[in-house]
């Protein structure tokens, strides 16, 4: 061996220089160094330290001493370098992580993108490290972030969809693009590639076409002009909310309600239960609603017989409470209606039914002898506010009026009261002369 002080050759196995009796080091072969006395332990149990670096320390632990003492010194070397050579030229494509998901069905699909993160973790999580600082004077400290350099990784890297929110087709293009934070740069030991781009959209069903407007119901209710309509939804897939209708009010029949179904409907009917509907608006005929009688022709033939019914119910009655036996009624014909609509173009009208009673008023009287008379007595009955439907005639029977007007039928001995007017012209006069400052009239009576 040689002498470290003046380089002489010793025979192997010499305790001092042969020249200068310098002290020589005599290592047994092949003896283990505790790691302590380099302090390697903490490099060695650091987990930032590449596979590859602890591999090449351990073997050289394993060396003879004399040969160790040289190889230690470049211990730190070597791990500088190597994490230089392994960061050197190493780059991620991160578009090989990108995953595009589509989904909905065509027309209102959607698109997602997102990256592969479990993929990328399962091939780099072992390799990925922050790029280290003070490596020389402070071996033991890579980490300057307390993430690991993954959960880093993620929360500074992302890719969005343009437009997104927004419903898609097949054949759209859609363009995704990366968000990589500044804060990336240079702080790990892998560079980053990544490029925007675009994708066509495929593979979305087309929806079942469905007609919503089935369950959906429209009301007219009121008095036109002021007629309102309410709308009601009676599926399962939607709900009211998601239609509108209009107008609402001020309503008369014949008028139309126009029924939408919002782009948020649309898009919940596909969404949800793969279905598209045939139609988004539909129009309904505003119809139902009652209105004020103006035209006598309006007067339905099943409603005449009701009023008529009624008025010989009304008749009848009135003979019952107030006739005895002396007066009989031979008939009772029906002449025909006045109708009285107010000038003002307000709800109000009048309906008259007029009826020319023949009423045989009869008295025995043993000192004024007998009498026995047929007189015609002129009467109505009268509904105000008399309003047309679709079933025609709208109005309270029982709400009526009849003369107050009476008729005097004298006789021998005995006189005769009778609700009515003497002749027709009387009646239209107390009824219709006397209103024609208020009301229009219009009337189709004829005496029989």
């Amino acid at each position: 061996m040689n002498c470290k002080k003046c380089g002489a050759e010793n025979v192997d196995g010499a305790k001092f220089c042969c020249k200068c009796g310098s002290p020589l080091d005599t290592p047994e072969k092949n003896t283990k160094i505790n790691f302590s006395d380099i302090n390697v332990e903490k490099i060695l149990s650091n987990d930032k330290i590449p596979k590859q670096v602890k591999d090449i320390i351990n073997k050289i632990m394993q060396l003879p001493r004399k040969v160790l003492i040289g190889a230690v010194a470049g211990i730190v070397v070597l791990i500088v370098l190597i994490g230089a050579v392994r960061s050197h030229g190493r780059t991620i494509d991160l578009n090989k992580y990108l995953t595009i998901n589509t989904s909905g069905y065509n027309g209102y699909g959607s698109v997602t993108a997102e990256v592969d993160w479990d993929s990328f973790e399962e091939k780099y999580d072992s390799k990925i490290s922050y790029k280290k600082k003070n490596l020389l004077n402070k071996l033991e400290r890579f980490l300057w972030d307390d993430r690991s350099p993954m959960n880093f990784l993620e929360g500074n890297v992302s890719v969005s969809i343009e437009n997104d929110g927004t419903y898609f087709s097949n054949g759209d293009k859609v363009a995704y693009t990366w968000n990589v934070s500044d804060d990336l740069q240079g702080a790990l030991n892998y560079k980053l590639k990544y490029k925007d781009g675009t994708i066509k959209v495929s593979g979305l069903e087309d929806a079942k076409k469905v007609d919503v407007f089935d369950d959906v119901s429209v009301d007219f209710e009121g008095q036109e002009p002021e007629g309102t309509a309410t709308m009601t939804y009676q599926g399962n897939e939607l709900d009211d909310s998601y239609f509108q209708y209009e107008p609402s009010e001020g309503l008369s029949n014949g008028d139309k309600v126009t029924v939408t179904l919002s782009e948020e409907g649309v898009a919940s009917l596909t969404r949800d239960y793969g279905e598209v509907p045939e139609e988004t608006e539909k129009e309904y005929t505003v119809s139902g609603l009652v209105c004020p009688l103006k035209s006598l022709n309006q007067i339905d033939d099943d409603s005449m017989k009701t009023l008529k019914k009624q008025a010989e119910d009304v008749y009848a009655s009135y003979m019952g409470q107030n006739w005895d036996e002396t007066s009989t009624l031979e008939s009772l014909t029906y002449l025909g209606d006045y109708l009285l609509t107010d000038k003002n173009d307000s709800d109000g009208n009048i309906l008259y039914l007029v009826y020319k009673a023949e009423i045989r008023s009869q008295y025995s009287d043993e000192e004024d002898g007998d009498t026995d008379t047929t007189d015609d007595i002129y009467w109505y009955i009268s509904y105000s506010n008399v309003m047309l439907g679709d079933e025609g005639l709208q109005l309270d029977l029982v709400d009526y009026r009849t003369p107050g007007e009476t008729t005097e039928v004298e006789g021998k001995g005995y006189n005769w009261s009778y609700y009515g007017y003497d002749s027709l012209d009387s009646l239209y006069k107390d009824v219709v002369t006397s209103n024609m400052d208020v009301y229009n009239h219009e009337d189709n009576v004829e005496d029989k």
